[in-house]
């Protein structure tokens, strides 16, 4: 199911300039954050996905620099903050065997 979302994500924002945050809705009504970062002028590149865990951590240090690292080497990125992330703080919490995290 995700796969599809992002599939078209990526494809949308292949096709823009701004690799800012964006939000997006789920089938189930939930939102995740997203950021893709595609090179320019590469028909089909590799695409790398982070979607750290429980930590809701995607925009910290540790993933800046393999967004930078994934820039110098034209390497397509998608990083996401999944929807439980999006709560306020203390509110949000995985999914029982983290099986429904979209």
């Amino acid at each position: 199911m995700w796969q599809g979302i992002l599939a078209g994500l990526v494809f949308t924002q292949a096709l823009q300039s701004d690799p800012g945050w964006q939000k997006l809705k789920t089938p189930r009504g939930s939102e995740v954050e997203i950021q893709v970062q595609m090179p320019v002028g590469i028909a089909s590149p590799t695409l790398l996905v982070l979607a750290p865990g429980q930590s809701c951590n995607a925009r910290r240090p540790f993933f800046e620099t393999i967004a930078q690292v994934a820039r110098e080497q034209q390497i397509g990125l998608v990083r996401l903050e999944w929807s439980y992330c999006q709560l306020p703080a203390g509110k949000g919490k995985p999914a029982e065997a983290l099986t429904s995290r979209l």
